[in-house]
């Protein structure tokens, strides 16, 4: 069964959130390295719209970000991961979940 539209905004704006709080960036500054205004910014972060493809492809460039893991939650977000920085990306995606009242089961957090 394919994903609700929104659920599939909701994930791609925690990701997106993941990967500026990684890379240290405000919402401001994320929104200028991406070519967005802040207004649209923070609405692919809370989920309510889509990231247009020119962004995700400078979020590729800039910050060597997986786009299949911004889109989807495949593979790792960047190469070099390791175990390590994974489960530390899960902390803050559960943490950002939680601040937007979103509750995911404990047998489908690893989906």
């Amino acid at each position: 069964m394919a994903k609700k539209t929104s659920d599939m905004f909701i994930g791609i704006g925690a990701r997106l959130a993941i990967t500026r709080n990684e890379t240290g960036l405000s919402q401001t500054d994320m929104a200028k390295e991406i070519g967005v205004s802040l207004r649209a910014y923070h609405s692919y972060e809370k989920g309510e719209r889509g990231l247009p493809i020119e962004a995700l492809v400078l979020l590729e460039e800039k910050f060597s970000v997986d786009v299949n893991w911004i889109l989807l939650g495949t593979k790792a977000a960047r190469v070099e991961h390791d175990i390590m920085r994974l489960q530390k990306k899960e902390l803050v995606m559960l943490l950002f979940l939680h601040k937007q009242g979103i509750r995911i089961k404990s047998e489908k957090r690893g989906a």
